[in-house]
């Protein structure tokens, strides 16, 4: 019964592409979450950029080893140049979130994990659509 359930749902062939990116994404927001709220704990709120950035990049090594070989189909490009265009939109990822966080905190005086989940949210979207037509065959 599991295992029909989770062949329904991540092998669907209209959203199971889809369902297997949130089920990643989750498990990364899960570790993205943990290191910042964590970090920013130990080492202070004047570290906040930092920290995300650092938060961010766990977590963008892990979604590409897992979408590599689970989510998105490779071959679009060879490994060394997927990957750099992995990290490039990481790394526009990243810009993105610190430019949220930086007007969360700021203009719309949000806690810092409050604007963490919006730009969490925000970014879910960019992430998607670039790794399914930039980076990814499928």
């Amino acid at each position: 019964m599991i295992a029909t359930l989770f062949k329904q749902t991540f092998y669907h062939p209209r959203y199971g592409q889809f369902m297997r990116f949130a089920f990643i994404g989750g498990t990364c927001l899960v570790l993205e979450m943990g290191l910042f709220v964590y970090l920013s704990q130990i080492l202070g709120k004047e570290y906040i950029y930092h920290i995300n950035v650092f938060a961010i990049s766990m977590a963008l090594l892990l979604n590409y080893i897992v979408s590599r070989f689970w989510v998105f189909e490779a071959g679009r490009h060879s490994l060394v140049k997927e990957f750099l265009i992995f990290v490039a939109v990481g790394m526009v990822a990243i810009k993105l979130s610190n430019t949220i966080l930086w007007i969360g905190m700021g203009s719309l005086m949000l806690d810092y994990i409050t604007a963490k989940i919006l730009a969490v949210f925000i970014v879910l979207f960019w992430n998607f659509v670039m790794k399914k037509f930039f980076v990814f065959k499928r």
